[in-house]
């Protein structure tokens, strides 16, 4: 997106969008964090 061409109230208009999107959609997990990954057994094959 080029912001050159946006104003400021067409700024926080976006960001006021993607912060009600976030707050429809919710938290969502990508996976175990790192922590838990290495409290995995490793194994060789």
């Amino acid at each position: 997106m080029d912001l050159d061409g946006l104003n400021l109230y067409h700024v926080k208009s976006h960001l006021q969008e993607l912060l009600e999107l976030g707050d429809s959609v919710g938290t969502q997990s990508r996976g175990l964090t790192q922590e838990l990954i290495s409290l995995l057994p490793v194994s060789k094959y």
